[in-house]
């Protein structure tokens, strides 16, 4: 999954790019020129978003 489709997917999630940007500890210029398809600067940056997106998702339903 690109950077950008971690940010659509949080987006798409119900987030606003400015609450993406507090989660992860990064100014909202940033997340947007990401959501833009500039590459992030760093791996950690892009794995915190991808942590940050899979916090987002419910867990699966386990049946007994």
């Amino acid at each position: 999954m690109t950077t950008s489709e971690i940010l659509r997917a949080l987006l798409a999630s119900g987030m606003t790019q400015a609450e993406v940007a507090r989660a992860v500890k990064m100014h909202q210029p940033t997340i947007c020129r990401w959501a833009n398809g500039a590459a992030p600067d760093s791996a950690d940056r892009a794995l915190a978003l991808q942590a940050l997106l899979v916090s987002r998702r419910p867990a699966p339903e386990v049946s007994v």
